[in-house]
């Protein structure tokens, strides 16, 4: 649970925030009352109360419309109604609010791998459409048929087979309109659309197999009682067929055995012979061609691997030219920045620019002269404020971006503990315990006094030694540093 006023980590006794002091009373409980109506929808959806399910989720939605869970689970439940439209909307809308580790983005990459379902689906929702305006018109008949593709392109889709029963209802046909309903409540059993139609046509509410399997049983039961003569097959006798002779059968079937038999003797062998012979022939011609072309593939393959290896050498040489080249103009570049940053009085923007830039690919006296201008202008506020974005970074979980930073404000202010001790911190939460170690340990030798120094030595115990077990970083950051 994060504040609404300064997005950090609640405690969980506290009922204001540990950064900004805001009061967070009623926020609380509106994120645990958005919690509790997710719980009742996920509970509905698992049994298939999906109409249910909507609402309780619908109302969590209200009271706390970033419930990304809340969210992609009702788009599951409209999926599972056919709705797909409602239920990409709901996942598309998830995905803007929490766009890192959102399962919406698999189900969107699951409904857009399939451009054949997908097509499907829009067409189903074409024709319905259609039937509906057809059976506004008054054509069932018609509108029928529309809406027999539309289920047979979506199985699952509600409003379909609804309209359907209706239209079946419209038209006296209660036995199709009973049939169609039971279809619609096998996916949703609580819809009360449904429902009503199903009370409209005379057909009892779905009960359990496991009833109507023993109210079979009690039935055929009591008529045993009753009647203890009682036989389900009683009067029914078996029919038997003369059967008629087989020896004629018999013997033709012996003849054309034997007739096999001896074709396979006596003259197969020699058909056989033959056979070889010629197939020995065309093996060894072949054995020849296959030599002679094994040798000429040989050296052609060891001509390639020659010319691949001067392709792969010249590749290296001309992608180390780039990459030269690349360094020199994004350091020039930056440079440019930094100093235009400096001139308009942006410290922070000409800050971050300088730290980036590698003076090793400055080219020119004039990059050179130009940068030594800037070093010694110094950047004491831009390197606290970086600072500070480092530390927030590092307090939202983000350590790899916070090291970035840090190390940016390092550069730019000599001895700079604060950063030194959080980029420190940043490894041992990332688990790279050398670099940690490192950094702790260069604290403790050069400044033993200060109170970063002190933090760092009391951290140093904490790390594991050089190629012992390793422990799993911990994803949350400490409340105060």
């Amino acid at each position: 649970m994060k504040c609404p006023n300064c997005k950090s980590v609640l405690s969980l006794k506290s009922n204001r925030c540990d950064r900004c002091g805001e009061d967070v009373t009623i926020y609380k409980k509106v994120y645990k009352a958005s919690n509790m109506c997710y719980n009742q929808g996920l509970m509905k959806a698992k049994v298939r109360d999906l109409s249910g399910a909507v609402m309780a989720l619908r109302k969590s939605l209200e009271l706390d419309k970033n419930n990304t869970n809340a969210r992609n689970l009702l788009g599951l439940v409209y999926f599972e109604m056919g709705e797909t439209v409602a239920a990409l909307r709901e996942w598309v809308v998830s995905k803007n609010l929490q766009e890192e580790d959102n399962i919406a983005d698999e189900y969107i990459k699951m409904i857009q791998s399939n451009p054949t379902k997908l097509e499907n689906t829009n067409q189903a929702i074409k024709k319905y459409n259609q039937a509906l305006a057809t059976a506004k018109q008054e054509n069932c008949d018609l509108a029928i048929i529309q809406l027999k593709k539309v289920v047979s392109l979506n199985p699952k889709f509600i409003r379909a087979y609804q309209l359907l029963a209706l239209l079946y209802i419209h038209t006296g046909e209660k036995d199709k309109a009973a049939k169609v309903l039971g279809k619609a409540n096998a996916i949703d059993i609580n819809n009360t659309t449904t429902l009503r139609y199903m009370e409209e046509v005379g057909v009892a509410h779905a009960r359990p197999v496991r009833e109507i399997r023993e109210e079979r049983k009690e039935r055929h039961e009591i008529r045993e009682v009753n009647n203890p003569d009682y036989n389900v097959f009683q009067g029914l006798h078996e029919f038997k067929e003369d059967k008629p002779s087989i020896l004629p059968w018999l013997n033709l079937i012996v003849g054309v055995v034997l007739g096999i038999v001896a074709c396979y003797v006596l003259i197969k062998p020699t058909l056989m012979n033959s056979k070889i012979s010629e197939l020995k022939e065309i093996n060894n011609k072949y054995q020849a061609q296959v030599s002679s072309l094994e040798s000429k593939v040989n050296t052609a393959n060891s001509k390639k691997e020659e010319l691949e290896k001067q392709i792969k050498e010249l590749k290296g040489q001309k992608e180390d030219a780039s990459n030269k080249q690349t360094n020199a103009e994004q350091s020039s570049n930056l440079l440019l920045k930094a100093a235009n940053a400096l001139l308009q009085g942006q410290q922070t923007e000409a800050a971050e620019n300088f730290a980036s830039i590698s003076e090793d690919t400055l080219t020119t006296k004039e990059q050179k002269r130009l940068y030594n201008t800037i070093k010694g202008s110094g950047f004491g506020n831009a390197a606290r404020e970086l600072y500070s974005r480092g530390y927030s970074e590092y307090e939202r979980g983000k350590y790899e971006t916070a090291i970035e930073t840090l190390t940016k404000a390092a550069s730019l202010k000599e001895d700079y503990e604060d950063a030194n001790y959080i980029m420190g911190r940043c490894y041992m939460k990332l688990g790279q315990y050398d670099k940690a170690r490192e950094i702790f340990q260069k604290l403790v030798d050069e400044h033993p006094t200060t109170r970063r120094g002190r933090d760092a030595k009391r951290q140093l115990p904490q790390l594991p030694e050089a190629g012992g077990e390793e422990t799993s970083p911990t994803a949350t950051p400490e409340a105060n540093e």
